[in-house]
């Protein structure tokens, strides 16, 4: 937790979906002292190196941050690789939260190998063929070893069918679910109200 300053995020929604944000930060920063007298090479090269999680997102928002100070707008390739790199560091970590963390908590063995093959196909620069192969295998692995089903399947759970999933127990996911929901804190609490397809869509974007 950072003690000092903090982030204000605002948001303009205008009933349907988000049209303009702005961040204010009072928060102080100190890293940026390393990027000064870097050239621009420089600082590209060293900007992910500066924090020890989300390098990648960290290089492209160095990346952008450049070009805002040239005039210049990326063109669609570059966009579209700089989008890829930041959606496989962000598999990467859930990955990484549901095959390693998870199992520590419930006190099981955790699932390197599943992770490691994953993270060896997971190069800082590919081709959208060589990324759709990667986000299929990691689709199905995420399949066998979360839901034990597809995921549209699962989704697709209503509250009873839900309910018996925790109670087999036969994940992990469904396990620590299981944990949670026999947790007591005072008087018993009950998981929030089921929200069906169309009133899930009415509490996100009313109409």
């Amino acid at each position: 937790m950072i003690a000092e300053g903090k982030l204000d995020l605002d948001l303009a929604w205008d009933g349907q979906r988000i049209t303009a944000a702005k961040v204010r930060s009072t928060r102080p920063v100190f890293a940026c002292r390393i990027l000064e007298g870097r050239t621009v090479e420089e600082a590209l090269r060293l900007a992910p190196m500066l924090f020890s999680v989300c390098g990648r997102a960290q290089a492209v928002a160095a990346a952008a941050a450049v070009d805002t100070a040239r005039g210049i707008e990326a063109d669609a390739q570059t966009r579209e690789e700089r989008e890829r790199a930041i959606a496989a560091e962000c598999l990467h970590e859930y990955v990484w939260r549901l095959f390693i963390d998870l199992p520590a908590l419930l006190g099981e063995a955790a699932r390197p190998g599943d992770l490691a093959d994953l993270r060896r196909r997971m190069p800082s620069e590919a081709g959208e063929a060589e990324w759709l192969d990667i986000a299929a295998d990691a689709e199905e692995l995420i399949e066998q070893r979360v839901f034990g089903l597809r995921a549209r399947d699962w989704l697709a759970f209503d509250e009873a069918r839900f309910a018996r999933w925790v109670e087999d127990g036969a994940l992990p996911t469904a396990r620590m679910l299981a944990r949670l929901r026999s947790f007591r804190f005072g008087a018993p609490r009950a998981f929030l109200p089921w929200l069906d397809e169309s009133a899930l869509r009415e509490e996100i974007a009313p109409q």
